[in-house]
């Protein structure tokens, strides 16, 4: 299935198409289809909606399941899971920017992606919402390094929360991202950087970690579903 190890996959969903209320209907159940309608702004409506299709190309072309077979659960702290019972792999989802990312793996793991923005913030946020080694370690970063820095912590920490079902209504500050980075074999963190600066972590166990990103895609992606 996956070679033992978690495997994330990200797709640039900017070229892609939002899907009418038909597409929609037809590619998901009610309930996520309605889901995905309360996006306000197109662009993340668009990008959630890729993100989960993403997934399923991902389940099917490398653990045999086939996309309509495929049931996809939310728990009520919204980490989804795939129905089936025990045998079943993980996965995860997320969307920033254009990205769109999804993962499967043989253990629970969180995956994030942030796309750069609104960077004159980000020691303000840091302040706010990172441990102090975090915050320090920004603040004394070089300039042109804090970018990326600061997506690296926050996707990290987002991931991390993904991964136990917290979510960020713990708060970012229960994810210790420098211990994270630092790993071990019960949880580190896998992090990359997309061709945009967007920054993509993976957190699980530090044995199946994945050893890279793979990009699916964009008009592939799209032909596969026909739209």
């Amino acid at each position: 299935m996956t070679d033992g190890r978690i495997r994330v996959f990200a797709v640039d969903a900017g070229s892609l198409p939002d899907l009418p209320d038909r597409a929609l209907e037809e590619l998901f159940p009610e309930d996520r289809a309605a889901a995905i309608r309360k996006y306000r702004m197109p662009g993340d409506r668009i990008r959630s909606a890729w993100a989960e299709l993403l997934l399923r190309a991902v389940l099917e072309k490398y653990c045999g399941i086939p996309r309509d077979t495929q049931k996809i659960i939310r728990r009520e702290d919204g980490k989804p899971y795939l129905a089936g019972g025990a045998g079943m792999p993980e996965i995860s989802i997320s969307h920033s920017g254009p990205w769109a990312a999804a993962s499967i793996g043989p253990a629970v793991h969180g995956i994030d992606v942030e796309a750069p923005r609104n960077p004159g913030m980000y020691l303000t946020l840091a302040d706010r919402w990172f441990l102090p080694a975090e915050a320090e370690a920004l603040r004394n970063a070089p300039e042109e390094e804090r970018t990326e820095l600061f997506l690296l912590f926050w996707t990290v920490k987002e991931s991390f929360l993904k991964m136990t079902g917290e979510g960020l209504r713990s708060g970012p500050q229960a994810a210790d991202a420098l211990r994270l980075l630092q790993g071990s074999d019960e949880t580190a963190a896998f992090r990359t950087v997309l061709p945009d600066g967007a920054v993509l972590s993976c957190c699980g166990p530090g044995e199946v970690l994945p050893e890279r990103a793979e990009i699916w895609p964009a008009e592939e992606l799209r032909k596969l579903y026909g739209l």
